[in-house]
């Protein structure tokens, strides 16, 4: 089964490709001379995409007042240039796979976006490097790709192997190599590295988020920081949806980024704003 997954994966023509927006927003966000009006051309071309972030923008989130924002410079000078971009790739991927029915599509995202909000919150509790830091939001967004990837490729089969998990007392991933030879983390590492263009770094974070000890230190940082999250955000209850055993933690991990039990507190505080975060960006905002 491994190998007919990787040659469906590899050959898939309609496999969804990385939002352009976003590809053009993250090269523009590298030049140090870019301004609020250029990235504001960028994300006009999108009048969905506009249309969320103006109402995020005036949302109580980000303003005190009681007008409107109206414009998207506006929009993006309350907002701030590093949250633009949290907000572009989490409305964009969050359109991917919609057409999968094996799925809970609303649970899913909910999940990643929560992880990759956390993810971004914990590298301001433990010393990682600004690289680490820059990629941690997408790190956690992107972590159980490889799901929606099974579910994608091998529909049928991927629905029927979710309907007897539960009864079982092992992982999804360990589950998954079992039934398919590769679990969602290889899955997905493999799946963004053919088509989707981003940090290698992002791409380990994804593929051993369940394992945090592999890599170098820089390169362990990131995947302790999605492990630690993606293990949070799970016993809080904001889960993927999927009723299947979780090891919740992986013994060390915590302890290796430094944190302490006193950052318990702050960071379930941390869990609440991501919840309301996730719902205002999937379009559920909270009262």
């Amino acid at each position: 089964m491994r190998e007919a997954l990787l040659k469906l994966m590899n050959t898939k023509g309609d496999l969804p490709p990385f939002p352009d927006i976003v590809v053009n927003l993250q090269k523009q966000l590298k030049n140090p001379y870019v301004g609020i009006n250029d990235i504001a051309e960028i994300i006009k071309l999108d009048m969905a995409l506009s249309g969320r972030i103006l109402k995020i923008a005036s949302s109580a989130y980000y303003t005190t007042g009681v007008e409107d924002v109206k414009t998207l410079p506006v929009a993006i000078n309350k907002i701030g240039m590093d949250k633009i971009k949290q907000l572009v790739l989490s409305l964009e991927l969050t359109k991917l796979f919609t057409n999968s029915k094996v799925l809970d599509h609303f649970s899913f995202w909910r999940h990643c976006l929560a992880v990759a909000i956390v993810t971004q919150k914990l590298s301001t509790y433990t010393e990682v490097s600004e690289q680490v830091r820059d990629m941690a939001y997408l790190s956690g967004l992107m972590h159980d790709v490889g799901i929606m990837v099974f579910a994608y490729l091998i529909p049928d089969e991927y629905s029927e192997f979710l309907q007897t998990i539960g009864e079982e007392e092992e992982t999804l991933e360990k589950q998954e190599a079992k039934r398919f030879g590769i679990d969602h983390q290889e899955l997905g590492a493999l799946f963004i590295k053919k088509w989707w263009e981003v940090d290698p770094e992002i791409i380990l974070a994804v593929e051993f988020h369940h394992f945090p000890f592999k890599g170098t230190e820089n390169e362990k940082r990131s995947i302790q920081l999605v492990n630690v999250a993606n293990g949070i955000c799970n016993s809080q209850g904001l889960t993927n949806g999927i009723n299947c055993h979780s090891e919740v933690f992986k013994e060390g991990a915590w302890e290796q980024l430094g944190l302490e039990l006193t950052d318990v507190e702050n960071i379930v505080k941390d869990v609440t704003v991501a919840m309301d975060q996730t719902m205002e960006l999937l379009g559920k905002g909270s009262k």
